[in-house]
């Protein structure tokens, strides 16, 4: 008979434990940064293939990357003949800077030098403009590109 009944109040027993350890954890609804679904190391991954669009103007005319020259110069990201302002990102986390770079002429913060060495820089009464989601951003070269991200850059008064 005890047996039986020892048997009965075991699993209160056991039940009583665990209350307490669990009473005795750490809230986490607390924890600055806590998910119950990612770990504080994890970060957001944009999956890939996406496109994002940009858009070049100097003096108020607009830019036009129709030439061949232009097109599918890398493999992680790259515009195409059918729509050259729309960019083609295969590699998640790349910036503006690195789109840039892998077009036939330099752009900084500063300054813009075409491939046929037109300089369009800065000055006292110009301005080289980054405008990313209709928002300047004057560091935008450096933010990593999203989907359907677009940049608009201008340059004049």
């Amino acid at each position: 008979m005890k047996i039986i009944l020892s048997l009965l109040f075991l699993p209160a027993a056991l039940f009583s434990a665990c209350s307490n350890t669990i009473n005795q954890s750490q809230d986490f609804s607390t924890t600055p940064n806590f998910s119950p679904l990612l770990s504080p190391e994890s970060e957001y991954v944009e999956s890939v293939p996406f496109t994002a669009r940009f858009e070049m103007y100097t003096n108020g005319t607009k830019r036009i990357f129709t030439q061949s020259m232009y097109h599918n110069l890398s493999p992680d990201l790259f515009i195409e003949a059918s729509d050259p302002h729309l960019i083609q990102i295969k590699k998640a986390k790349l910036t503006w800077n690195d789109f840039f770079k892998t077009m036939p002429f330099t752009l900084t913060k500063e300054c813009l030098v075409t491939g046929t060495k037109q300089t369009f820089c800065t000055s006292n009464t110009q301005k080289l403009r980054f405008l990313l989601n209709n928002q300047e951003v004057p560091e935008a070269l450096d933010a990593v590109i999203h989907a359907n991200d677009t940049l608009v850059v201008t340059y004049g008064q």
